[in-house]
């Protein structure tokens, strides 16, 4: 299973495709226990996800969104995901990260 990470740019509210997180066997079964892997990997706890440094490094992420370089060239990893990203499991449903967990998106049909 895979679950698809977008990061909320809170001042014009668009979202950025972060990261595809490949989620282990052991999580895929039960969409609460993938979206909980997906945003652990996906956040700056001991290190670096993004630039794959520390115990954030984890294989099963891939990094899609280009990395920040600064004015004097140093490269800078993506931020931590944090309420209002959005977190797409494949063949299933969208999330929202909400301030305790996550909250499914509603779904919109064509009338």
């Amino acid at each position: 299973m895979k679950v698809t990470v977008f990061h909320k740019d809170f001042e014009d509210n668009s979202f950025t495709r972060v990261a595809v997180v490949n989620v282990p066997e052991t999580y895929a079964d039960d969409d609460s226990a993938a979206l909980e892997y997906a945003y652990r990997y996906t956040n700056n706890v001991v290190g670096s996800w993004s630039m794959k440094i520390g115990g954030d490094a984890n294989d099963n992420v891939e990094v899609t969104a280009p990395l920040h370089v600064t004015d004097d060239g140093r490269t800078m990893g993506l931020r931590s995901s944090m309420m209002g990203d959005r977190f797409y499991v494949e063949g299933g449903d969208a999330y929202e990260c909400a301030m305790l967990g996550f909250e499914a998106l509603p779904v919109l049909e064509d009338v």
